[in-house]
């Protein structure tokens, strides 16, 4: 049943991603297809392990900024994962 769970995330979040306005976003913010795969599938793998999907819009900065800082510690991110999700859930936030 978890599988099938993260199965239906993983087709919700590919579905969400290949909306032509995310990927110009995202190309404009300085994303490369490389670095929106890289990001897309770092975010798939690190945060649905331990919880669903949510909504970056649903929070206000600092309320982001401290769940990003918590779970970048739990997530055992490095500096560079980190900031790569950052700016890839950034430019899904500015929608």
């Amino acid at each position: 049943m978890h599988h099938r769970n993260r199965l239906l995330v993983l087709l919700f979040v590919l579905n969400f991603l290949a909306a032509t306005t995310l990927l110009e976003k995202l190309w404009a913010s300085g994303f490369s297809e490389v670095d929106r795969k890289k990001a897309n599938d770092l975010y798939l793998t690190k945060c649905t392990k331990c919880h669903k999907l949510y909504d970056p819009k649903s929070y206000n900065d600092e309320q982001w900024d401290g769940w990003m800082k918590k779970m970048k510690k739990k997530a055992h991110l490095s500096g560079e994962q980190d900031a790569l999700i950052r700016q890839y859930l950034d430019s899904l936030r500015s929608q």
